[in-house]
């Protein structure tokens, strides 16, 4: 590590870092490609290149994406949290969608010891006592789906599973037991994303105040604190000692990162079990076998091939956001030198398809994360950061790591026990940018 870096470093890591607001003809060109599709412009940084950082200036500032291990840990090793800060790193209609100029900002926009603070507090809301709950929860809401798809026999499923995906996290997170609420919830949380790099700050904020009084709502209506046959997010986290509007802004972003991560991660799954016959197989025989007596919350620690293939899924496709730091001090990646005050982006899609790291990396391979293969523990784990890497109550590595697994579980056994269902031949398979196919899965779905 260098020095302090200069005044003027220190000048720019109070500067607001994001992609400039400007009608589209007047961007630059990395700023436009940078703002149609995040990830598609980084894969293109590193296209054709060895190195594990690219300089580049987005919005006109200077911008340095990142892969591998050295950038791993220069995000989530714990022993170097206060060299690349999350303050002020994000978009700046990310930073206000979480909490940026309101009472409270999420952990995500934390650093030290405030950030280990919420973190510790946060984790109640993923302990083994609540996420045994969200699984009873997540259970109705995939009985209720199931019925209308096999009533309705032939389905788009992209869309249903990203409306899937935000009713889990409404029924888990904030307690959204009504329609009519989950989908004003819905249309509030359609006016902004977690994985932009682009949108307007102040729309940001008015979704973000627009979900709180929600959140209000929801808390008069409909939640009974202490009601184990009720208890949800908000429930296990006003049992510790977070302030409420604290508690609120963390809701309001499971709530969102849920839509976001989770829908993205059921349509790829979804996407594997349509396209490789031998993962549907092992898929649908596992959970034959661990299913066999129970479907309860047990059940899913059982489920290791599965687990493989969410493993494999979260390696293969961005799930969720671009992790966004600011350095403090001058620092390499690589060989590339990153001077105090830069934002640095790390990209899981390329820290992912790493040839060294990973066999074959554009192939499609549960079976690397054997235990007779491991290539996700290799060199300590700092190349699988589909959630971040490290000490998941300590550091940033993300808190609804397991519940996304476990949501993914579970609807692997709803859609092997509850029905039989097919391809429509001759679709498209192709991704878009959010890792929809284009002809959205179309299946053909009868009770078994």
């Amino acid at each position: 590590m260098g020095g302090a870096g200069s005044a003027d470093a220190c000048r720019r890591v109070g500067e607001h870092y994001y992609t400039d607001r400007l009608p589209t003809e007047h961007m630059d060109t990395n700023t436009q490609e940078f703002s149609k599709c995040p990830f598609a412009f980084v894969h293109q940084q590193f296209a054709g290149k060895d190195a594990q950082a690219v300089n580049t200036n987005i919005g006109g500032r200077p911008c340095v994406f990142a892969r591998g291990i050295q950038a791993s840990q220069l995000f989530y090793d714990q022993n170097r949290q206060t060299d690349a800060v999350a303050s002020d790193a994000a978009p700046e209609c990310v930073q206000a969608l979480l909490g940026k100029g309101a009472a409270s900002r999420s952990v995500a926009l934390l650093h030290g010891d405030e950030f280990l603070t919420r973190k510790k507090q946060i984790m109640e809301a993923f302990a083994t006592k609540a996420l045994e709950r969200y699984w009873t929860i997540n259970a109705g809401v995939l009985e209720k789906y199931m019925e209308s798809w096999i009533q309705r026999g032939s389905v788009f499923m992209a869309k249903e599973l990203d409306d899937l995906a935000f009713e889990i996290s409404a029924r888990c997170f904030v307690g959204a037991n009504d329609p009519g609420h989950v989908h004003k919830l819905r249309t509030i949380a359609g006016g902004a994303s977690t994985l932009s790099v682009s949108g307007d700050p102040a729309v940001s904020a008015a979704v973000r105040d627009a979900l709180l009084e929600m959140i209000d709502e929801e808390m008069e209506s409909e939640m009974q604190i202490g009601d184990a046959e009720d208890e949800h997010a908000l429930d296990f986290l006003m049992q510790g000692e977070m302030n409420l509007e604290d508690i609120k802004i963390e809701l309001a972003h499971f709530l969102l990162k849920g839509r976001d991560s989770l829908g993205r991660a059921l349509k790829c799954f979804m996407l594997a079990m349509c396209q490789e016959e031998a993962v549907r197989q092992g898929v649908e025989e596992e959970v034959a076998k661990v299913t066999a007596e129970s479907e309860d919350y047990a059940v899913h620690g059982n489920m290791v091939y599965t687990g493989q293939v969410i493993k494999e899924v979260k390696r293969a496709h961005q799930l969720g956001p671009l992790a966004w730091r600011v350095v403090t001090e001058d620092t390499k990646v690589g060989d590339t030198q990153i001077i105090a005050g830069t934002r640095v982006v790390l990209s899981p899609a390329e820290t992912h398809k790493d040839a060294k790291q990973y066999t074959d990396p554009d192939k499609f391979d549960p079976a690397r994360f054997m235990k007779d293969r491991a290539e996700d523990k290799q060199n300590q784990g700092w190349c699988y950061v589909a959630h971040g890497a490290g000490v998941v109550g300590k550091g940033h590595r993300c808190p609804a790591e397991q519940f996304t697994a476990q949501a993914m579980k579970h609807f692997a056994i709803v859609m092997s026990t509850k029905c039989n269902w097919t391809t429509v031949d001759g679709q498209d398979f192709t991704l878009d940018d959010s890792l929809t196919p284009k002809d959205q899965l179309h299946l053909q779905i009868i009770a078994k």
